[in-house]
């Protein structure tokens, strides 16, 4: 592995500062607003020309995932038996022909 790769340490952007606020102000006032949300109020609302990849990713490192709720279940149906006729004339059915 060469040198430079090893000890190679990404440099902050200067515009990930102006990210992060408009991230924190934007999920405080709509905080039920997810990432897609979010992204669309930056590049919507205030005409920034950010990539959505380096949005995400200060989007994730401020923590700011929503949890994803889980879908509620159906408690399972018990099976009525249908009642059987016990004699004759006690059921009576209606036929078209």
């Amino acid at each position: 592995m060469d040198r430079k790769t090893y000890r190679y340490k990404p440099k902050k952007k200067s515009g990930d500062q102006m990210i992060e606020s408009l991230l924190k102000n934007n999920s405080a006032e709509y905080p039920t607003y997810g990432f897609g949300k979010l992204f669309n109020l930056i590049r919507l609302k205030n005409y920034y020309p950010f990539n959505h990849k380096r949005v995400y990713r200060i989007y994730c490192e401020l923590k700011l995932n929503l949890k994803i709720k889980p879908k509620k279940r159906l408690a399972p149906r018990t099976a009525i038996k249908l009642q059987q006729p016990e004699g004759i004339n006690q059921c009576w059915s209606l036929e078209t022909t």
